[in-house]
């Protein structure tokens, strides 16, 4: 990854994370105003399921790509959520690509993310 390409990656990452959290608060207030079960079921799910799930994915991403270790950014995560970080990343690159912002090819691979070392384009710029 080049170097003008990172803070911009970031940058989009992080605009993702703050939309991602007015939607969960606009879903939080339309659970709320429901007037039937139902309704009030769907915006739950959706809250819960599909908006927490995706700004987690992007928060791992986020602290990742800034060279963050894992316990500081899930101090008290539960061990099952350890064991699936290279998942979280597969899921942060879909959300990324369905959108439109471009990952660059082997910005993230299996022994990155399992030992959560910093990527490669990071080793660099410390080194340099």
């Amino acid at each position: 990854m080049s170097d003008a390409a990172a803070p911009a990656l970031l940058a989009q990452i992080k605009k993702r994370i703050k939309t991602l959290a007015a939607q969960g608060q606009m879903l939080r207030v339309l659970e709320w105003k429901a007037a039937d079960a139902a309704a009030r079921h769907q915006f739950h799910q959706d809250r819960v399921v599909r908006v927490r799930s995706e700004q987690r994915a992007m928060l791992l991403l986020y602290g990742y790509l800034r060279g963050k270790p894992y316990l500081s950014i899930e101090p008290v995560a539960q061990p099952g959520y350890r064991n699936n970080a290279f998942l979280q990343f597969t899921h942060a690159q879909f959300y990324l690509e369905k959108r439109g912002i471009e990952v660059p090819d082997g910005l993230l691979t299996v022994h990155d993310c399992t030992r959560w070392a910093p990527p490669l384009w990071m080793q660099q710029e410390k080194e340099a």
